[in-house]
């Protein structure tokens, strides 16, 4: 199978983005690209993608003012 990549824009999505987020690590076909961008939530979107980039889980690629970036490489 080809890898494949994983886009998920969000924007004040904090109810329910951690439950997205596991939802996409738990998958059993783990060749792929996740990026999540951060449309300038107001809420604590950030702070959840910033806690699984602190677990080693995403990675902060994005700049901090008004949209980030996080990203996982699986292989």
């Amino acid at each position: 199978m080809k890898k494949v990549a994983i886009g998920l824009p969000v924007y004040n999505g904090a109810n329910y983005l951690a439950a997205a987020i596991d939802s996409i690590l738990a998958q059993s076909y783990g060749d792929f690209d996740f990026l999540i961008s951060d449309n300038a939530s107001t809420d604590c979107t950030e702070e959840i993608c910033r806690s699984y980039a602190q677990r080693g889980q995403l990675q902060h690629d994005g700049p901090d003012d008004r949209q980030s970036i996080f990203q996982m490489g699986c292989a």
